[in-house]
C-alpha cells in the first residue's frame, strides 16, 4: 500500500491568486464545494459542511498545520467521517494534505500531497487512498477552473 497521494498541475494564474484560492476559506469552499465557518488559522480547527451532491451536509473539518505564504499550505483532516476534531492528534485519526506552490514561466505549479495512509487501519487505508486519489484529480481540476476561469 502506498503511503501518499501525489499529483500536480500547472495553472495559468499568478502564485498570489492560487495562494488565495487554497488558503482563503471562502475561495477554498467555492472550488472544494464546502461551506466553511471561518478562516484557516495555524493550530486551529476550521469546520463546515460539504456541498458536493451526494455528500450534502456532511461535516467537514481540518486542523491547519502550515501556512507559509505564498508557497505551502498544509492541514490534517479526518481519516474516518466519525472522527471528531478533538482526536486530530491521535495516530491514525487523520491524514495530512499539503499544497506546495511554485511560480513557473506559465503561471503556478501546484503540487498536492496527501500522506499518512500507512498509519490508518489496513481496511480503512486502502479504501481512503482509492477514494481520495480520485477525489484529488477532481479537486485539482476545480482549482484550475477556479483560478484560470
Amino acid at each position: 500500500m502506498q503511503d501518499k497521494i501525489e499529483t500536480e498541475i500547472t495553472v495559468a494564474a499568478p502564485i498570489g491568486a492560487v495562494w488565495r484560492a487554497v488558503t482563503d476559506y471562502r475561495e477554498f469552499g467555492t472550488w472544494f464545494r464546502a461551506a466553511l465557518d471561518g478562516p484557516f488559522t495555524v493550530g486551529l480547527v476550521t469546520t463546515g459542511k460539504i456541498l458536493e451532491p451526494g455528500y450534502e451536509g456532511t461535516a467537514f473539518w481540518v486542523v491547519t498545520r502550515e501556512m507559509d505564504g505564498p508557497f505551502r499550505f498544509a492541514f490534517d483532516w479526518p481519516a474516518h467521517p466519525d472522527t471528531a476534531p478533538e482526536a486530530a492528534d491521535q495516530p491514525g485519526a487523520t491524514t495530512r494534505v499539503s499544497f506546495d506552490l511554485e511560480k513557473v514561466a506559465t503561471g503556478t505549479r501546484i503540487r498536492l500531497t496527501e500522506s499518512g495512509f500507512d498509519l490508518l487501519p489496513p481496511d480503512l487505508s486502502v479504501q481512503k487512498f482509492r477514494d481520495n486519489q480520485g477525489g484529488w484529480v477532481t479537486q485539482m481540476g476545480r482549482i484550475k477552473a477556479h483560478v484560470d476561469g
